[in-house]
């Protein structure tokens, strides 16, 4: 049995967070990971459903995004058509970050993935501290993967955000922290 299948759904924080966004206002999702799998994939929930989710059950007027891969770029747009507000970006993160100008609302984390003996860990950390001057006083950061692997992908990001003043809204399969605790 492969530990995917034995892991929570992030449907329920993804919604969550789309519930939270709205309630905030907010105009601007950079999610940093594109659909890596078709909708009609069996594991379609547990491995990029979230672009699809932010598009349907946000208000957002852009939603971009960003991988490196051409492939998962091409898959997202080839599944996110109908949705005006997405756009998919092939670009390595790190580098978009570090030359983006947009005020961010929410902060989606799924890129590199938990491997053994990457640096996934450090490039999450670099794209939160490269985004951090961009996010809004009521953004909200969501991280996937947290359950594993001491933390995952949010094993160095999450208390970095705790320093700079962040508190943790919910954790469990996914991270999500905002400076505003307010849930609503």
């Amino acid at each position: 049995m492969n530990r995917n299948s034995l892991r929570l759904s992030p449907l329920p924080s993804l919604r969550h967070a789309a519930e939270l966004f709205n309630a905030r206002n907010g105009k601007i999702i950079i999610e940093l990971g594109g659909l890596n799998l078709p909708p009609e994939h069996p594991q379609f929930e547990l491995w990029g459903g979230s672009t699809i989710n932010w598009a349907m059950h946000t208000r957002a007027l852009r939603i971009l995004s960003i991988d490196i891969n051409p492939r998962v770029t091409q898959l997202t747009r080839e599944h996110t058509r109908r949705f005006a507000a997405v756009e998919p970006v092939t670009a390595d993160a790190l580098l978009f970050l570090s030359g983006c100008q947009l005020p961010i609302d929410l902060l989606y984390f799924d890129a590199w993935d938990v491997e053994q003996n990457s640096p996934y860990k450090q490039r999450h950390l670099d794209a939160f501290r490269l985004a951090l001057p961009h996010l809004t006083p009521r953004a909200i950061v969501l991280v996937d993967d947290t359950d594993i692997d001491n933390g995952g992908k949010g094993e160095l990001v999450v208390p970095e955000a705790l320093a700079n003043g962040f508190r943790i809204l919910w954790k469990g399969r996914q991270t999500a922290f905002s400076k505003d605790e307010m849930l609503y």
